[in-house]
């Protein structure tokens, strides 16, 4: 089962927040428990009661990070509280919007423009194959970087990903057997406080056409000295 002990989660119906204590039995048509115990999440980009949070134009069906001893409170963290930061998960991609494109993790900050994005878009010309970009900004709120793993991947495809972010502002972002690396300036950062996210976050507007929706099988953020497991230690438990 996914612990959701340490999340609140945000749906696209009046960008409404599932604080943490009630999200541990809520479902929804936006949040879907599976009998396999993995979890869908869903967000159209039209319909009754579709909204953007604040400082967006886009819904989601997401999950905020929050203190890890179940309280509601949210969760924010510097760089150099501990030296590795790692977000990891299992999941498919299930459907994207019009735009082709979607947000599937995160680390956001305290500005409008988060420090990392895992990044799903729809390859031209291709109805259900996809690039996963790793958008990131070395320094606070200045240029984004885009790369991209170099294999496509399909709607349905599972797959994992592991993204860690140290002490030092080393990032590092592995998919299979490829790694995509990135390099944050800690000074530029020093005093900004994080937190991740992890879902379905579309890139597609209010009111627009299609829907984002993923599967997660594994969710997992921790901060410690060191690295920890990849998710497909998770994914085998909840096959058993």
């Amino acid at each position: 089962m996914i612990d959701l002990s340490h999340w609140n989660l945000t749906i696209p119906v009046d960008a409404e927040i599932i604080q943490t204590e009630d999200l541990q039995t809520y479902a929804s048509p936006w949040f879907i428990r599976n009998a396999d115990g993995s979890i869908t999440f869903f967000a159209p980009s039209s319909g009754d009661g579709i909204k953007s949070t604040k400082n967006s134009t886009y819904p989601r069906s997401e999950l905020r990070e929050t203190l890890p001893n179940g309280d509601d409170d949210e969760a924010n963290w510097s760089l150099d509280s501990a030296p590795v930061h790692q977000l990891s998960a299992t999941l498919t991609v299930d459907s994207l919007p019009a735009s082709g494109k979607a947000i599937i993790g995160q680390f956001h900050g305290e500005s409008n423009h988060p420090p990392f994005k895992l990044q799903v878009a729809r390859l031209a010309g291709s109805a259900d194959t996809f690039k996963i970009n790793v958008q990131h900004r070395p320094k606070l709120n200045g240029k984004e970087l885009r790369p991209s793993f170099s294999r496509p991947f399909k709607l349905g495809e599972e797959f994992s990903y592991d993204v860690q972010v140290t002490s030092t502002g080393k990032l590092s972002v592995t998919i299979d057997d490829e790694t995509v690396s990135g390099q944050f300036d800690i000074r530029s950062y020093k005093n900004d406080k994080w937190y991740a996210k992890a879902g379905i976050y579309s890139q597609e507007m209010v009111s627009g056409k299609g829907a984002g929706r993923a599967t997660f099988y594994a969710i997992d953020m921790t901060h410690g000295d060191k690295a920890g497991d990849r998710p497909e230690q998770s994914r085998r438990e909840l096959q058993r």
